[in-house]
């Protein structure tokens, strides 16, 4: 196998098989390798969901800002929508009374609904 140059000086320095051998000798030269083994991290070092939240809130205030406002602003348009729809019910029960009275003037031409 072809090696880069850089690779095979690296390789040849830490007198290793491969790059990788040559990487973990480097690792343990930094490190100060005493022999004993590191040991591993505790399985409840990931936060909960909860403190995720927390602290991306502490570090970017107005991602909660923006959706406090997105909740609110939702609860009024549906809240209008809601409302509309009343209307707009009402409406037409004004609209075919209205139709009923002007059935009778000579201008007004009735014609079939188209709903």
């Amino acid at each position: 196998m072809l090696r880069p140059p850089f690779e095979r000086t690296i390789v040849s320095k830490r007198g290793a098989d491969t790059l990788e051998d040559a990487f973990v000798s480097c690792l343990q030269e930094a490190i100060g390798d005493s022999g004993q083994e590191l040991e591993a991290p505790h399985a409840n070092t990931e936060p909960r969901l909860g403190e995720n939240a927390i602290f991306e809130l502490r570090r970017d205030p107005i991602r909660g800002v923006l959706a406090i406002l997105g909740s609110l602003i939702l609860m009024v348009v549906i809240g209008l929508g809601i409302n509309i729809a009343k209307f707009v019910v009402d409406l037409s029960r004004f609209s075919a009374a209205l139709s009923a009275r002007l059935s009778g003037l000579a201008f007004f031409v009735a014609r079939l609904n188209l709903v």
